[in-house]
């Protein structure tokens, strides 16, 4: 039209909105620091409700902090990712959640239930934050590999989730070294037939750990492959085709960029250690969760695997801006790891890191 566009009215908001949209007679925006802010036309007043965190928790029994406590015990790790098959009254899964630092994912095939617990996690401020939930069964799931450092079958579920493709569905989500699958069983029959050779009680149930690496991988404990500079994986177990097991998540600043060729990223232990410009970090190689970074005053790698300096535009991204620098195709790496350390090299010092 001729019309020239006119700003008819200006609302305040609290905060720096991101994301806006249209409903209802309603215009609602979300602010970057978290806030929900709704705008109705005038007699038609928004109904609003603020249930994050208003509730409390409330108290566990004895035997459900113990049964969460000994299940956490039993993966060796206090962070990571749980996943509930069958929630029950949501009881354990929320005292999992007290007790340690898992993200925990609930699935379960009752629609009413899921619903129920959604609304009660999200007013004790749970719900997305720590806790999600999902309909379905194992199979319908269909939860990554190798994500899981605990997977709990519930009571109400268990003896159906041993038939079928359930148990070999339920443990390839399982992480290597130390994840643990349990069944709230009290008779093991069943899972000895899934399992045979691999059940053990604990827990008030039984449960089923994945020792060690996956048969068949591989690691790179050197810039080169290994000591003897090969430059290959013994790894037998990846083949063609391939996937993506994981993406995102991580910042990429803790990585040194690539045009400078740093030292290579390595691989041992189900865990990734990669250099940044002053550090050493560890992801969980399953799914690119950061578990460690350490920091270093002085690692003497400017001007050896990164530079500031850049020709031409800094916005230009043509391959060509920056100088080359052989970095550690040239000069070697200054870090190696051995199954025991994490050995790094700075100046005239050798430090052991302890790889977990």
């Amino acid at each position: 039209t001729e019309d020239t566009p006119t700003v008819v009215a200006t609302l305040p908001v609290k905060g720096s909105v991101r994301r806006m949209l249209a409903a209802n007679d309603t215009l609602i925006a979300v602010t970057l620091e978290g806030g929900i802010v709704a705008y109705g036309a005038p007699g038609n007043p928004v109904p609003l409700r603020e249930t994050r965190g208003a509730a409390k928790s409330a108290p566990f029994g004895d035997d459900v902090l113990a049964q969460a406590r000994a299940l956490i015990d039993a993966t060796g790790e206090n962070a990571g990712y749980a996943l509930f098959f069958g929630v029950g009254d949501g009881s354990l899964l929320r005292a999992v959640v007290q007790e340690s630092n898992f993200h925990c994912v609930g699935i379960d095939p009752d629609p009413e239930k899921v619903a129920a617990l959604r609304q009660e996690f999200d007013a004790l401020g749970l719900y997305g934050r720590r806790i999600a939930l999902h309909l379905g069964d194992p199979v319908s799931f269909d939860a990554p590999d190798y994500i899981a450092n605990l997977i709990v079958v519930d009571p109400s579920v268990a003896a159906a989730y041993t038939q079928g493709a359930f148990p070999e569905t339920l443990f390839q989500s399982v992480r290597p070294y130390g994840g643990v699958l349990w069944y709230g069983l009290a008779d093991s029959d069943a899972l000895e037939a899934a399992f045979p050779g691999k059940v053990a009680a604990g827990a008030g149930g039984h449960w089923v750990r994945r020792v060690g690496p996956l048969d068949g991988a591989g690691t790179w404990t050197h810039q080169y492959g290994n000591i003897a500079n090969t430059l290959k994986s013994d790894d037998s177990l990846v083949k063609l085709p391939l996937g993506v097991l994981w993406f995102g998540g991580s910042s990429h600043l803790d990585v040194l960029p690539r045009h400078a060729h740093g030292p290579s990223e390595l691989v041992g232990g189900g865990r990734l250690f990669i250099e940044g410009m002053d550090s050493i970090s560890a992801r969980d190689v399953y799914t690119g969760r950061v578990l460690w970074t350490r920091r270093f005053e002085n690692m003497d790698t400017y001007g050896i695997f990164y530079t500031y300096e850049f020709e031409g535009d800094l916005l230009e991204t043509a391959y060509s801006s920056q100088d080359h620098y052989p970095g550690a195709n040239a000069r070697g790496t200054n870090f190696v790891m051995a199954e025991d350390a994490l050995y790094t090299v700075m100046g005239h010092e050798c430090y052991a890191l302890d790889p977990a």
